[in-house]
C-alpha cells in the first residue's frame, strides 16, 4: 500500500489516500474528488477532455517516488515499563504482586 495526500496528487486538502496500485489510486483520487471537491472534479473533467492522459504523467511520477508502507510485524500497541498496574504497591508497605522482567 501507498498513502498520498489530495495535495500531492494535484487535490486541495490534505485528505490521505491510500491504494495497492496506481490504477487503484486513479479509482481513490477520483471518487474522492468527485465526493468532497466537485469544483476540482470539473477542472479535472476540462483537463482529461482537453489531453486525457495529462493527470497521469504529471502525478504517476509522484506515484513511483512515493515508497511502499510496510506491514508491521508486531501490534503497534507500546507497553510502558513502569505504569504497570501493580496490586498493593500503592499502600505504605505494600508489595508489588506483580512482578515483570527486569
Amino acid at each position: 500500500m501507498k498513502t498520498m495526500t489530495c495535495k500531492k496528487l494535484g487535490g486541495t486538502c490534505d485528505q490521505k489516500l491510500s491504494a495497492g496500485s496506481w490504477d487503484e489510486m486513479v479509482k481513490v483520487m477520483t471518487k474522492h474528488v468527485m465526493d468532497k471537491h466537485p469544483d476540482v472534479a470539473k477542472q479535472m473533467e476540462k483537463m482529461h477532455k482537453e489531453d486525457p492522459k495529462k493527470w497521469g504523467r504529471e502525478m504517476k511520477p509522484k506515484w513511483d517516488a512515493n515508497e511502499m508502507q510496510k506491514k508491521p510485524r508486531w501490534p503497534l500497541a507500546v507497553i510502558h515499563r513502569g505504569n504497570e498496574s501493580r496490586h498493593g504497591d500503592d499502600k505504605p508497605g505494600g508489595s508489588p504482586s506483580w512482578r515483570g522482567p527486569g
